[in-house]
């Protein structure tokens, strides 16, 4: 999430509920996962909120929405470019935010003409009018944000599916706004955590192996200071540059997550 989001606004932007009139759960369950946005999610239905769900399954967020797209699972991406081929085709993108702040929206848009509500409908399986309402319904209730879940990472093309997303809170203007999609700082207190003495100037394996995700992720997000665990399993198995002895796994359930 954090380099789909950067690669299109440079920071990951994350939902903001407060004011929103719209509320889009993509690829997650926050009403089992996190207690605090399922109650938030209780409180905007008893507001009159709208609040739509992205999940192939049927699941207790689900119970909350008034419009849920159960699509086939990977085919987050398409519904998001069908979404913005709707969007943009019907003209109801923020045009002086896509004027100030955007680069590049001629090719987006001449792009998402491959991409209309039929034939995104044969690979989501969602049908046609959902697809239409889903988009009409988003780009109409300024503010909206879209709370994106860790279903959304875990494909092939996940970072590419974020990009479609992040590019709908763009073009209808519902970056950096209070109610829409924001950018948080850093906890400006996380380095004094860091151990000098024992670190050094040169690049840590996981940097040396994916430098983008370093050059990106290390300066985003609440921690500010993260690395990729993705050579981890290669390690284990490997034991270069070193075997690996223990691990410390907090709030994760890596069996299920990392198969």
């Amino acid at each position: 999430k954090v380099l789909g989001n950067s690669l299109v606004y440079g920071h990951m932007a994350r939902a903001n509920f407060r004011g929103s009139k719209c509320i889009v759960i993509w690829g997650a369950n926050p009403v089992v996962t996190s207690h605090y946005h399922g109650e938030v999610l209780k409180k905007a239905k008893n507001d009159g909120v709208k609040i739509m769900v992205v999940d192939p399954r049927k699941s207790p967020t689900t119970k909350f929405a008034s419009l849920v797209c159960q699509l086939r699972p990977g085919t987050d991406g398409a519904l998001a470019l069908g979404c913005l081929n709707i969007i943009i085709n019907e003209g109801l993108y923020d045009r002086k935010f896509v004027n100030r702040w955007t680069i590049g929206f001629d090719k987006l848009k001449e792009h998402v003409q491959q991409y209309s509500p039929e034939r995104v409908s044969e690979i989501t399986s969602v049908p046609v009018e959902t697809i239409k309402e889903f988009a009409r319904t988003y780009a109409a209730s300024k503010p909206a944000a879209i709370y994106q879940g860790l279903a959304l990472d875990g494909h092939s093309n996940g970072v590419n599916n974020i990009r479609a997303i992040a590019c709908l809170i763009a073009l209808t203007g519902n970056l950096d706004i209070q109610g829409g999609n924001i950018f948080i700082p850093p906890y400006p207190t996380w380095h004094s955590l860091e151990l000098p003495e024992v670190t050094s100037e040169q690049p840590g394996y996981s940097t040396r192996i994916h430098p983008l995700f370093t050059e990106i992720v290390a300066t985003q997000g609440p921690t500010n200071c993260e690395c990729s665990a993705g050579p981890l399993a290669e390690t284990i198995f490997s034991g270069k540059p070193y075997p690996i002895k223990a691990m410390i796994i907090q709030g994760s359930n890596p069996m299920n997550t990392w198969p």
